[in-house]
């Protein structure tokens, strides 16, 4: 059964954590209690473990590791 979801949109930073690091800065859409769902330009491969950061007021808000399924 699917989590119920409510809608988040906020600007959001996400890093890759594996290699090189790679930022994207991006809106989050939605969340649920298994996760966030973030619009990516380029989506990250399933696996890929990623730091990520509220922006709000020029900074950037670390919140949660987590990895992309």
């Amino acid at each position: 059964k699917r989590a119920p979801r409510v809608r988040f949109r906020h600007p959001i930073r996400v890093t890759s954590l594996a290699g090189a690091p790679r930022i994207v800065r991006t809106l989050s859409s939605n969340l649920s209690p298994k996760g966030m769902f973030v619009r990516m330009p380029e989506p990250l491969a399933t696996g890929t473990r990623v730091a990520l950061s509220l922006e709000a007021g020029g900074q950037a808000l670390p919140f949660a590791e987590a990895e992309v399924v």
